[in-house]
């Protein structure tokens, strides 16, 4: 007796199907990831505006910048204190000073900031996101406080900026973490929308500096520069100036 072949291949139309479901979960996946980096990308707007108002109460409270505090010995014992000249430095690499380190232990200790914090060099790395400086919700994301001696923009002064560690130098906290585009959405948020002006700087990160053609057109020791909106590229950092 003949037997009947039941099997067979998909049709034209069930392949066809198939493509679709795939692209439309495909889609679905890209969309997820979008959202829930914009959510990401939001929350630097709110961590930034926590820690300047963490930074400010401090000032008001002890008549002292955290870090550079030189009486805080006096209110938490052992503690390291700052040298007082109302500018918190940094050194670089694993040397001192480290103002921009004991920040976040004072604004801790001061009951201004969730957290604990070393106030210390972490062994081998001058940073380590979580241990002696803060997380943010966009994945490898910090903030290190610094006095900015050398004109930024045209503009000097005490700021926290926002990075990662991905092509730091000097082991600081300058690599890039969003592209042109997610800082101006943050920077038209909180400020005026413009990379050289305002409270909020946008600056390339310490890999992209001298190519002018990612982030921003210029580097920042230039008297200005804009966001270079073309180019898609995670290359920025941001800086939010405290005075």
């Amino acid at each position: 007796m003949e037997k009947i072949n039941n099997n067979h291949g998909f049709t034209l139309i069930e392949l066809s199907i198939v493509i679709v479901v795939i692209g439309l979960i495909v889609a679905a996946i890209s969309a997820g990831s979008s959202l829930v980096r914009q959510a990401k990308l939001q929350s630097i707007a709110s961590e930034s505006s926590y820690f300047k108002t963490a930074f400010y109460n401090f000032r008001s409270e002890y008549r002292a910048l955290p870090g550079d505090f030189n009486k805080a010995s006096s209110f938490w014992s052992g503690e390291t204190n700052g040298d007082g000249d109302n500018k918190i430095e940094t050194g670089s690499n694993l040397v001192a000073p480290i103002e921009d380190i004991l920040f976040w232990k004072h604004l801790s200790l001061a009951g201004l900031i969730r957290g604990g914090y070393t106030g210390s060099i972490a062994g081998t790395e001058r940073f380590e996101i979580g241990t002696n400086c803060p997380a943010s919700k966009l994945s490898g994301g910090s903030y290190q406080p610094f006095y900015a001696s050398s004109a930024h923009y045209g503009k000097t002064g005490n700021n926290i900026s926002f990075a990662s560690l991905t092509g730091n130098t000097s082991k600081n906290l300058n690599g890039q973490i969003v592209s042109a585009r997610e800082a101006r959405s943050i920077d038209i948020k909180i400020d005026d929308g413009e990379a050289d002006k305002g409270n909020v700087y946008t600056l390339s990160s310490a890999q992209y500096d001298a190519t002018n053609s990612v982030c921003t057109d210029a580097e920042w020791t230039s008297a200005s520069g804009s966001y270079v909106l073309t180019d898609d590229t995670i290359g920025c950092r941001m800086i939010f100036w405290l005075d």
